[in-house]
């Protein structure tokens, strides 16, 4: 199928995919929609949602920006504050898969930072 974008299937399935919030929740059915394979589809909204990863992570070694982004990390922290810290690293990936908004890559990898104080 043809984007009426002029911009092809894969590169918009791997936009979406890249967004907070839709990430792959919102590439899947898009990509499905689109009458795409679905191991095509799996590959690319994976990678699609692993672009903006290591984007995070560095950035949130500037101050300017953790302080930025002080509340949304606050609220990550607030969101697996429940799991130990001897299980951080499985509470967070159980976190990060389950299906909901404000539970995926992006939030993951701000916990990341956190869990491990990183900085």
């Amino acid at each position: 199928m043809k984007s009426c974008f002029a911009i092809p299937d894969w590169a918009i399935l791997i936009l979406i995919s890249a967004l907070p919030l839709v990430e792959l929740r919102g590439g899947v059915p898009v990509g499905l929609w689109m009458g795409l394979a679905v191991p095509q589809v799996m590959l690319l909204c994976i990678v699609g949602n692993m672009i903006p990863i290591p984007l995070i992570l560095a950035a949130l070694r500037i101050d300017q920006i953790k302080q930025l982004l002080s509340p949304l990390l606050k609220r990550a922290a607030q969101k697996t504050e429940p799991i130990g810290a001897h299980d951080r690293w499985v509470g967070v990936a159980a976190f990060v898969g389950v299906p909901l908004p404000g539970t995926g890559a992006w939030t993951g990898a701000m916990v990341r930072t956190l869990a491990c104080g990183c900085t």
